[in-house]
Parts: C-alpha cells; sequence; structure tokens
C-alpha cells in the first residue's frame, strides 16, 4: 500500500540523518539572493535549494512559477477491492495489464497482500466514463460479488514540461516535472531516479545554483528526456487502434510484455532514436 511505501521511505531517509518536519503546510515561497525562503503553516524555513517532490498536481511548483500547465494529463481510477475468497486465489497469482479495455488506455489487476487492486485509465483527450469501463472490468474478471471497494481517482502526466524544471531556486522531480513513464503511466521509478539525479547536481556544483541548474539539466537529457520522447512517440502509436499496431501485437505479444517488464525493472530502456530507426526499418520495407 502506498501508505506503508512512503512511511518506509520516510524511515530510511531519517537514518541518513533527514529532518522530518510533520504539519508544515507549504504556503508560498521566496527566492532571495543566496537561499529560498519556504513559508509554512508552521513558520518560513530558509533552504539553498528546494525541490518539488509533491506529484502530479504539485503546489510547490505553483508557488515557485509554474502557473501554466504543459504536461498531457491522463485520468485513471484505482478501486482497492476486497472480493470473496475463492475469486482472490484466483486473481492474486499474477499482475495483470489488459490493453483495450478502455478506449486507447487500459485495465489493470494486480494482487496485494489480501485483497486487489483494479484500475482503469485512457489516454484519449476527450472525456470518458471510466466507471463503465471499471465496470466491465470487472465482468470480464469474473468479479460478481464485491466485500469491499475504496476508490481512487488521479491524474498521469504522460509528457515532460515544456517550460523548464527549475525556476529560481526550485528544482522539479517526478510527476511534478511529467516524468511518468508514457506507456504504462507508473511514476515511482522516474521519480525516485529523478530524486537522484537532482542531488547529484546540487552536491557536485558546490551550492552553487548555476552550476546545479545546469549539471540537472545535462544529467536529464543524457538519458531520462530521450528515452520519455521515445516512449511519448511510441504510446501515441501503441494506443490508437490500426492494423499495423494489432498485427504487430498479436505477432509478438510475448516480446512486448517481456520488453515492457525489463523497462520496469530498469534493465532496459527506450531507444533514444525511435523515429530514426522506425523511418529506416519502414524505407528498408519498401525500397
Amino acid at each position: 500500500m502506498r501508505d506503508s511505501f512512503d512511511h518506509l521511505l520516510v524511515k530510511e531517509a531519517q537514518k541518513f540523518g533527514i529532518d522530518v518536519l510533520q504539519n508544515h503546510k507549504l504556503i508560498g515561497v521566496e527566492n532571495e539572493e543566496n537561499h529560498i525562503i519556504c513559508k509554512t503553516s508552521q513558520g518560513n524555513i530558509e533552504a539553498k535549494f528546494l525541490i518539488a517532490a509533491d506529484g502530479v498536481l504539485s503546489q510547490t511548483a505553483k508557488f515557485a512559477g509554474w502557473t501554466t500547465e504543459t504536461r498531457n494529463l491522463i485520468p485513471a481510477l484505482e478501486y482497492e477491492v476486497t472480493v470473496p475468497t475463492k475469486d482472490f486465489e484466483r486473481l492474486s497469482k499474477k499482475a495483470r495489464f489488459d490493453i483495450d479495455e478502455a478506449p486507447e488506455g487500459y485495465a489493470w489487476c494486480f494482487p496485494k497482500k489480501n485483497h486487489l487492486s483494479l484500475g482503469v485509465l485512457t489516454t484519449r483527450k476527450k472525456r470518458i466514463n471510466l466507471k463503465e469501463y471499471y465496470k466491465s472490468y470487472l465482468a470480464k474478471l469474473g468479479i460478481t460479488k464485491i466485500i469491499k471497494e475504496e476508490q481512487h481517482g488521479f491524474q498521469i502526466p504522460l509528457s515532460c514540461r515544456t517550460d523548464g524544471f527549475v525556476k529560481g531556486r526550485t528544482f522539479l522531480i517526478g510527476d511534478a516535472a511529467g516524468f511518468a513513464e508514457p506507456i504504462t503511466a507508473e511514476g515511482i521509478s522516474n521519480a525516485i531516479y529523478s530524486g537522484k539525479l537532482v542531488a547529484e547536481a546540487i552536491i557536485e556544483s558546490n551550492l552553487d545554483l548555476e552550476m546545479a541548474t545546469k549539471l540537472y539539466s545535462e544529467k536529464l537529457h543524457k538519458k531520462l528526456i530521450p528515452e520519455l520522447r521515445s516512449g511519448e512517440f511510441l504510446s501515441n502509436y501503441f494506443y490508437k487502434r490500426n492494423p499495423v499496431r494489432n498485427f504487430l501485437l498479436k505477432k509478438y505479444a510475448n516480446k512486448f510484455g517481456e520488453y515492457m517488464v525489463d523497462i520496469l525493472m530498469g534493465d532496459k530502456s527506450f531507444p533514444m532514436d525511435v523515429k530514426k530507426r522506425l523511418a529506416q526499418k519502414i524505407k528498408e520495407a519498401v525500397f
């Protein structure tokens, strides 16, 4: 569960000497010449840098000056569902991604300790009633009885911000920056990775703002940004129903599945020059 995972991260951070200030709601930020002032409900906190790691709806980013939305945000519905023991035993053996169960999207079924995490998302921009597709997915899974159900709605950024990742002394990471993986819409891996990159940039800069900004940009564009752009291109193609896509999925479904698992595990990455490679493949096929 996410609350347990977040609690684990906090405890691990504290082992390294991190001070955790609870009940300090951020209400504004001010950039000074050599530091930033974080205004909180419990008073002001001064720091050399501020890292916005508060998710897709980041209030930190808004306070720091990101007032125009430049990411492609998609909707998703997630349900924590308790089902009868027979259904849980049947569905708790594997994680499922069911492509096209929602228009230009997918549904998922992830087993947890004693219940299921079920959900649907769409990459289509026009308004869609995801609840209806969730009900259809329950029928597909053979779930006819629900003992307990808890719904969560959220947004996922499938593209990076186009107006930069640093303003003043505030640095964006994770979903606040738009770093979710564009095909599976998974965000935690790249949130952790971009957090590592910004920490390295700040340390290597010896707390120099100009150098930290430069280093962070270089680190992002070395691997993460090119991969995300390739993933975004593939996502736009992957979720559109067309004869070529359908043929490829039917013929190479297992290979695609294995490749996506490798990407999620960090063992492989999206090709950084996917458009060029596709164009070359088409050219070779034609000529």
